[in-house]
């Protein structure tokens, strides 16, 4: 891979100290961490009817637990923003590999709802901590003409993370039980964590990396951000398109394949975790369609169109489909999520470096505000119409067709950015 250049600091950008490690190892161990927590994303999907039979509950109530570690992530995200952009992301980062780990560790001995609960709001703290200050410590190391290009491999390495929760962790799973390999992975985030102090130590300037600012001037950026009309259509964006994936996915995907095509949980987990190659696909293909065509906002309208195609056809056909067409739309489905990059290689693009982080921050609020409604409103639909019932998928179905038509419309109302070159 082509080494770039870092950036030179300026008054408006961190400084790095001189003796700097390549900006591909700083990206490595930091995508590395992104891809362990995306794995705790999706993990529970595949063996929520362990979950439903162990902890003798109702598909509502995994629902809304299962939603629980997006809430968290939710209810962060432009504090987080703040956050990084005021102390820097090195240190934040960290403390969310340890907390999703932790999370993972006690998720893996639960003994009860209680501890389940625990557990799933200790990664979703740790999760919380990842993506937005992801993106603002690769701004500050990589240069803008190949930031589009690295957000994708990031995105890249984070579906990667999903699918070693699909065939392999099903086969896992099936071998030893699902307490093992969650304990397992809890135990790599923590190791993962002490690795990146040491590497941050050695490459990066001391911690924070981003000048302080006062807090009069950081509730005004707030303020301004919040009240900027090109804030929102990121928002929207990512509640369409985001959001219903990643909270389909992390419940109901193995169980609607299950209980549709009669197949095993290996290969149910193999057609999930074919649609998160989709999503390996989505995030450079779609970051090179923008520099093709030298803008971001027409790719990503049809991306988000052909997301709502998809999503109306699981409300129109439930199990009408062939098994083969399960693949394809998973696939598809996945790709549009990869393409989610497309999101903040448009906020890199229209706000100054100090908002990027806040922003960024709002547009994944939007992502995991429909990540929390996804599980327990389609949970309450399976539950009042039957769980096992193939037209109960369907009407299920519907709500993240709703959310999907959202996102097209955020993906309109995006500023039209200068040439992407």
């Amino acid at each position: 891979m082509k080494h770039h250049a870092v950036l030179t600091p300026s008054v408006n950008m961190p400084s790095l100290k001189k003796k700097v490690a390549s900006p591909w190892t700083v990206w490595f161990v930091t995508s590395l961490a992104y891809l362990f927590i995306v794995s705790q994303r999706t993990a529970p999907g595949v063996i929520s009817d362990h979950l439903l039979r162990d902890f003798h509950t109702t598909g509502s109530v995994l629902g809304m637990v299962s939603g629980l570690q997006f809430f968290m992530y939710m209810i962060l995200q432009i504090p987080v923003g703040l956050w990084g952009d005021r102390f820097g992301p090195a240190r934040f980062l960290v403390f969310g590999v340890i907390c999703n780990g932790a999370g993972t560790l006690i998720y893996s001995i639960a003994t009860s709802l209680s501890f389940l609960l625990i557990g799933r709001v200790l990664v979703g703290l740790g999760d919380a901590m990842i993506w937005v200050n992801c993106v603002l410590l690769l701004s500050m190391v990589f240069s803008r003409d190949v930031f589009a290009e690295v957000l994708g491999w990031t995105g890249t390495m984070g579906n990667l993370g999903g699918i070693l929760t699909t065939m392999p962790l099903a086969w896992w799973v099936t071998v030893s039980g699902w307490r093992v390999p969650f304990m397992v992975m809890g135990i790599i985030l923590i190791v993962h964590a002490t690795c990146m102090i040491w590497i941050f130590r050695k490459s990066l300037a001391s911690h924070p990396m981003a000048p302080a600012a006062e807090d009069g001037k950081t509730l005004h950026v707030l303020r301004e951000i919040l009240f900027q009309k090109n804030s929102w259509p990121p928002f929207l964006c990512h509640f369409g398109i985001v959001g219903t994936y990643a909270g389909f996915i992390s419940l109901w995907a193995v169980p609607f394949l299950l209980d549709t095509y009669s197949i095993s949980r290996t290969a149910a987990a193999g057609i999930v975790g074919f649609g998160l190659l989709g999503a390996v696909a989505g995030g450079p293909l779609s970051g090179f369609a923008a520099k093709k065509v030298e803008e971001y906002r027409k790719p990503y309208i049809a991306v988000h169109a052909m997301v709502v195609v998809m999503w109306l056809l699981l409300a129109l056909t439930g199990a009408s489909l062939p098994l083969w067409g399960a693949y394809v739309l998973f696939f598809l489905l996945g790709f549009g999520n990869g393409g989610s990059m497309l999101t903040f290689a448009s906020i890199r693009e229209t706000f100054p470096v100090n908002q990027v982080g806040v922003v960024s921050g709002l547009a994944n609020t939007g992502g995991f505000l429909s990540a929390v409604l996804i599980p327990p409103l389609m949970g309450i639909v399976l539950d009042h119409l039957g769980m096992h019932a193939a037209s109960s998928y369907r009407l299920a179905f519907v709500i993240p067709c709703l959310f999907s038509v959202v996102g097209c419309i955020g993906s309109i109302l995006l500023p039209v950015q200068r040439r992407v070159k």
